[in-house]
């Protein structure tokens, strides 16, 4: 039985500094209203800061629909 060799690591957030931990937010509501002054500047400095990945689960559907969107415009 042959077994699958997985390529070398590569990681998926690039714009992360590599010069100290990388974190998850495994729960964010960046689609809170609390975060219309400044959402864009928050989110834009999340990589320098170290924070590779996010997840931001909407509480209803137009939450969801904002979580989609920011998902879109910040990959």
């Amino acid at each position: 039985m042959s077994r699958a060799v997985c390529p070398e690591p590569q990681p998926c957030w690039p714009a992360v500094k590599e010069t100290g931990p990388i974190f998850f937010d495994t729960h964010a509501h960046y689609d809170s209203d609390a975060f219309d002054p400044d959402r864009d500047q928050v989110l834009a400095g999340l990589a320098d800061r170290g924070v590779a990945l996010v997840v931001d689960p909407g509480c209803d559907l137009p939450s969801s629909r904002m979580a989609v969107k920011l998902a879109e415009r910040w990959p």
